[in-house]
């Protein structure tokens, strides 16, 4: 019975997942939704974490060698010791940095939602394709190797679909305007891309 029930949670978690990025307009209409929005933060964690792990392993100097600089004059091995242990610290700031702009533009539309509503939602949205990413990522790495001409388009794509999933559940709470969504898919997106461009890459 205990098996059963374990098993019965997994699956429903994960067709919450996926239906947060597959049909993210009515994710929160879904009581299963509902229920595992309300911990988006623990998978920002978990997230995360996760990243602090396969940086453990990531060989700087071979395949996995960085195709831009280290940021702030950096030499590889301080940006290798930056990305195994502060990972979790740079990626809960980023998704609340994003959560903030984002709940910023929407309170100057009059569609207020809270910081920590936006956070949650995040958190659920960018899960599923960040694991789908993984995959990628291995895939390049150990075919055409860690080059930009390639990486950087994937993971445009990853951003773009991550990024629309969000805005559509939160559009769910608030009723977006086709021009609101877009602008608010802009905004999660830019966000993201200048701190990772300016402290991560």
């Amino acid at each position: 019975m205990l098996l059963e029930n374990v098993s019965s949670g997994g699956n429903t978690m994960l067709r919450a997942l996926c239906q947060s990025v597959v049909t993210p307009r009515s994710f929160l209409e879904n009581p299963e939704g509902y229920r595992i929005v309300q911990y988006g933060w623990l998978f920002i964690i978990a997230r995360w974490l996760a990243n602090s792990f396969i940086f453990s392993f990531r060989d700087y100097y071979g395949f996995w060698k960085p195709f831009a600089p280290p940021p702030f004059g950096l030499n590889v091995d301080t940006y290798a010791f930056v990305q195994k242990y502060f990972s979790v610290v740079f990626g809960v700031g980023l998704m609340v940095a994003i959560s903030v702009g984002l709940s910023g533009y929407l309170r100057m539309i009059e569609k207020g939602v809270p910081v920590v509503d936006i956070l949650n939602i995040l958190g659920i949205t960018f899960f599923l394709p960040w694991v789908v990413v993984q995959v990628i990522d291995f895939a390049v790495v150990y075919t055409v190797g860690w080059v930009g001409i390639v990486v950087i388009p994937v993971h445009a794509g990853i951003l773009v679909w991550e990024s629309a999933a969000a805005t559509e559940v939160i559009s769910g709470t608030c009723n977006l305007k086709l021009i609101e969504k877009v602008i608010s898919t802009a905004v999660i997106m830019v966000i993201w891309i200048l701190l990772c461009t300016v402290l991560w890459r």
